[in-house]
């Protein structure tokens, strides 16, 4: 049964929102999630449509089942088989058109269900909305680049061509689509979003529990342990930041293929004591993983295409300095919320690390900033009133 909460949508009526995304776990989905639970809450009735199987990589299936109050109703639908993390569901076309519904909202155009969802709403001749998260370039995976270029030529121009409006997450996404032949006029900005009221700076931090004391400043990052989010790097420059700052922690928290490497690394380094790798944390746990954090650090090499934990360690009042690449350098400001580095660029990395770690004035004027922008831009009830206006913005051209 749908949950609803009944509430006045302002400049607007109801729609009956189909959401279709190839995953939904506690691990993987928090933007698809967090959006269909404001949509509900702002008055819409939506529905979620997603496989039963879990992102490779992201380990056991912890599904959000249909006991729990979330806010709208789930649809899962068996996916016998997926091909590099694109799973083919079984039945989706058929809920599709004969569920009551008013438009589809898809995700990424490469996925099986966007040109399902597409292809419905063509012929229901309702309207189709894709929110594309990233640029739509060559995946990370070198053996699927031939099929993902033929189909990104072939379904997935058809996908973005006939979509009535794509939400890009960042400017740089944006202008990637136009690059590529996309129109300007239907393509508009939104940024995911954060849960401003759980990840705040006022949250008790959980490094005591980790025999981490008040008194040492902490370094913090939050991803997977692979090489391109530049892990490696950070640790290069912390070898000289706690020699320079002294009593400082490097706290890393995820987990990937990159492990094994960085422990030795920090262990040929001669500081391995000094950095503490919690694996990976319920997500529940990470608002007071975030608010013990002094300074955060996303030294990505490649073009990242948004960064959620950013706009987590924003929300925590925490400074950040980040890689200058992608829809990083449109979350963090500089020198207003942190410091953009050049990608791969230690020198710079340590110079940053040691000025806000030696400077409490500036780590905190830079910490009071980045709360401020995340409960200006990046708040839920924010990014639902817009998508909303979205909606309603196509309802009456359709």
């Amino acid at each position: 049964m749908t949950y609803f909460i009944h509430s006045q949508i302002h400049g607007g009526k109801k729609v009956r929102v189909s959401m279709v995304v190839s995953y939904l776990q506690e691990e993987f989905g928090g933007h698809e999630f967090y959006l269909c639970r404001e949509l509900s809450r702002i008055g819409h009735e939506v529905t979620l449509y997603t496989s039963n199987r879990s992102r490779p990589g992201y380990g056991d299936k912890k599904f959000i089942t249909k006991d729990m109050d979330v806010g709208f109703e789930i649809k899962r639908f068996h996916a016998p088989f997926e091909i590099s993390e694109i799973p083919v569901m079984q039945g989706l076309r058929k809920a599709l058109k004969s569920d009551k519904l008013d438009l589809i909202h898809a995700h990424e155009f490469f996925q099986f269900c966007s040109l399902t969802a597409c292809r419905v709403a063509q012929k229901r001749r309702i309207p189709f909305i894709l929110t594309q998260h990233g640029y739509g370039g060559l995946p990370l995976k070198k053996s699927i680049w031939l099929p993902f270029v033929l189909y990104k030529k072939t379904f997935g121009r058809y996908v973005l061509q006939k979509a009535d409006m794509i939400i890009t997450l960042t400017q740089a996404a944006k202008h990637a689509l136009i690059s590529s032949g996309i129109s300007e006029e239907k393509i508009v900005v939104i940024p995911t979003g954060v849960q401003t009221n759980l990840y705040k700076p006022s949250n008790p931090s959980l490094f005591p529990d980790y025999g981490i004391s008040d008194e040492e400043k902490v370094i913090l990052f939050v991803g997977r342990l692979v090489e391109n989010k530049g892990v490696h790097i950070l640790l290069r420059a912390f070898h000289t930041v706690q020699k320079k700052v002294g009593d400082v922690r490097l706290v890393i928290v995820g987990g990937g293929n990159l492990e094994d490497y960085l422990h030795s690394l920090a262990r040929r380094m001669g500081f391995e004591k000094k950095v503490l790798f919690l694996g990976k944390i319920p997500q529940e746990k990470m608002p007071y993983i975030y608010s013990g954090a002094d300074v955060f650090v996303l030294p990505t090499l490649y073009n990242e295409p948004f960064g959620i934990a950013a706009v987590e360690a924003l929300s925590s009042g925490v400074p950040i300095i980040a890689s200058n690449v992608g829809g990083l350098k449109e979350i963090i400001c500089n020198n207003e919320v942190g410091y953009l580095v050049n990608p791969g660029d230690t020198t710079m990395l340590k110079k940053f690390l040691i000025r806000l770690l030696s400077n409490d004035n500036e780590r905190n004027r830079l910490a009071m900033n980045a709360r401020q922008r995340a409960l200006e831009k990046y708040s839920w009830e924010k990014i639902g009133r817009k998508v909303s206006e979205v909606y309603q913005r196509i309802s009456e051209i359709k």
